[in-house]
């Protein structure tokens, strides 16, 4: 939804500026119209202008819309660290404004946390930073890593499919407090490679949680029973 608006309040942005270089391009036909010592210039070089300023226009924007997105990468990664400081306790939201509610959640409803003591895929790139951690060797068809958090308490790892889509993975110290918002969700049980756990739904989005002797693992995002389960099961060092 957000990406919608968006994309359309770009069009109304580079429609505007269309008007206004129409309007100014007008202003300056009508002061040169009648100067004769104007000559007018080669069609074909002026195409090739024209099309190396649309070239240079969408690599403004892609470069914005880089500079954006890396934003938002550390925006998350700041919300993450400051949630490490308050000890782990992390509000992990079930509805789509998830990035933003969290914040709130962690700042100002610290009392409603619900407390709480995943086919194999060989061809997903794993960064370096990664070795000797847990993390899923299955990802659903599409996904790719978009950004890690790693520090001795845990693990973050969110995951892209060219849709725009994402689903997180994480695990910290068993030892440490973590909360979920569990507030109108529906709790199914689970056994993950002969772990409890459970899986909190809301209107398809999906909290799995489950923790072995060393360590709490957590998987969440707008993904099917299934999967989820899937990726569960698939956490490896």
């Amino acid at each position: 939804m957000k990406s919608s608006f968006n994309d359309e309040y770009g069009e109304i942005l580079l429609r505007k500026a269309a008007i206004l270089l129409s309007e100014e391009d007008e202003k300056i036909y009508d002061k040169l119209r009648d100067d004769e010592t104007i000559v007018n210039p080669n069609q074909e070089e002026l195409d090739k202008k024209i099309l190396g300023m649309i070239k240079n226009y969408e690599k403004k924007k892609k470069r914005k819309r880089n500079l954006m997105l890396l934003k938002r990468v550390s925006l998350k990664a700041a919300i993450f660290v400051a949630v490490l400081t308050i000890g782990f306790a992390i509000t992990y939201t079930t509805v789509d404004a998830f990035k933003i509610t969290v914040i709130n959640f962690i700042i100002e409803q610290k009392e409603k946390f619900s407390l709480i003591s995943l086919s194999e895929n060989n061809n997903i790139s794993v960064p370096t930073e990664l070795n000797e951690k847990y993390f899923p060797r299955y990802l659903p068809e599409g996904y790719e890593i978009n950004s890690t958090f790693i520090n001795d308490g845990g693990v973050e790892i969110s995951y892209i499919n060219k849709n725009g889509e994402i689903f997180i993975y994480s695990y910290f110290d068993k030892n440490s407090k973590a909360g979920i918002d569990t507030e109108n969700t529906t709790e199914t049980s689970v056994l993950i490679n002969g772990l409890e756990g459970s899986i909190f739904s809301k209107d398809g989005y999906r909290i799995l949680v489950f923790k072995s002797d060393e360590y709490i693992f957590i998987i969440e995002g707008h993904i099917e029973k299934e999967e989820i389960i899937k990726i569960a099961k698939s956490i490896k060092k």
